[in-house]
């Protein structure tokens, strides 16, 4: 028998979102086996929502904040299905998500990890911008990818095994390229699958915006930097996006975009050492 289990990280969460996501992964027509809630230390510790008692679900704390990828590995590890899913919270996946997806491994056996689309519950102007600028439009047919979004994935335990799970230096981004690469590098093949889907019920905003499009320019607000170096990049970022969204006519994008740009400079000062020597550091 098929048997498949459900990986959900969660930090500061709010009670209603991981409700929600839990509550689709219990009415998936094909059951999972097991829900592991994984707490990376939230400043609030997180309980389950008697909304979703279920004997499945189980729910351990971190005693430190680790990261997605060690909060994901711990539940892994306690797994002994054929088949893991990892799932944000906020994200809500279709009734027939894991049918499909375990269908679409069996049918291609060199396949270690498929995904399907991500799309927003709701589309207002920093969807629309978000989905022009920060997801990929995979389209209509199945097909070969470079990876996997780590919002909602499924994997074969053979290909996580292969590569030993996630790598823990990758605490809030670029986890999941990290793994299909190296997935990849074992002969394992990352697919993205045309059929199903998940709703993502985030609210995304121009600071959170900033955020993703920060870590998209390489760099990790925790770490480092040069002031003049980040300017200059969030910088040449913001000229180049405003040019395209002039050239094609997407006027309603340019205030977005200028948000986004002001927004990163914001979260730079504010994650930086709260000395001036160090924050204005030249070294790169």
């Amino acid at each position: 028998m098929t048997t498949i289990d459900i990986v959900i990280p969660a930090y500061n969460e709010k009670a209603e979102a991981l409700e929600a996501t839990l509550l689709g992964c219990l009415q998936q027509s094909m059951p999972a086996s097991k829900i592991f809630v994984i707490d990376d230390c939230s400043v609030q510790p997180i309980s389950i929502p008697k909304s979703c008692a279920d004997p499945r679900i189980s729910l351990a704390r971190l005693p430190f904040n680790a990261g997605i990828s060690i909060a994901r590995n711990t539940a892994i590890q306690k797994s002994s299905a054929e088949f893991i899913a990892c799932i944000n919270v906020e994200v809500v996946p279709e009734t027939d998500w894991l049918q499909v997806c375990i269908d679409y491994l069996k049918q291609h056996s060199q396949v270690g990890a498929c995904f399907t689309v991500v799309v927003p519950h709701k589309i207002d102007i920093f969807s629309q911008w978000k989905m022009r600028f920060h997801e990929i439009p995979y389209g209509t047919t199945s097909r070969q990818t470079e990876f996997a979004p780590g919002n909602a994935g499924l994997f074969r335990r053979e290909a996580l095994q292969a590569v030993k799970g996630y790598r823990a230096e990758f605490q809030r981004i670029l986890e999941d390229r990290d793994i299909c690469v190296r997935m990849q590098e074992q002969g394992w093949e990352t697919h993205y699958v045309a059929k199903s889907r998940c709703l993502t019920i985030q609210k995304d905003t121009w600071l959170e915006l900033a955020r993703k499009q920060v870590g998209r320019q390489g760099f990790e607000l925790e770490r480092e930097y040069s002031f003049l170096v980040f300017f200059q990049a969030c910088l040449w970022d913001l000229c180049h996006r405003l040019g395209r969204n002039l050239f094609k006519g997407r006027i309603k994008f340019i205030f977005i975009d200028f948000a986004v740009f002001f927004g990163s400079v914001l979260l730079f000062i504010r994650t930086r050492p709260t000395t001036k020597e160090h924050r204005w550091s030249t070294k790169a």
